[in-house]
């Protein structure tokens, strides 16, 4: 398993900081907007999914995709 690429602080905290946002509106500042969507996107996952609806392996397949642009 790569070590994910997204850095724990701030990513993992953002992520399930404030209830009922997306997880496009949670990482806001943390990573690029386009680069987000397209990892999401790539993952088979919505835009609109929340940080508590990834499982760990998830979690990492998504800094992993964030990672490679």
């Amino acid at each position: 398993r790569e070590p994910a690429p997204l850095p724990p602080e701030p990513a993992l905290p953002a992520g399930f900081s404030l209830r009922r946002k997306t997880l496009t509106n949670a990482l806001k500042g943390v990573v690029e907007g386009e680069a987000l969507r397209a990892a999401l996107r790539s993952l088979g996952l919505a835009e609109t999914v929340r940080g508590e609806a990834l499982d760990v392996e998830a979690w990492i397949a998504l800094a992993n995709a964030c990672a490679r642009g």
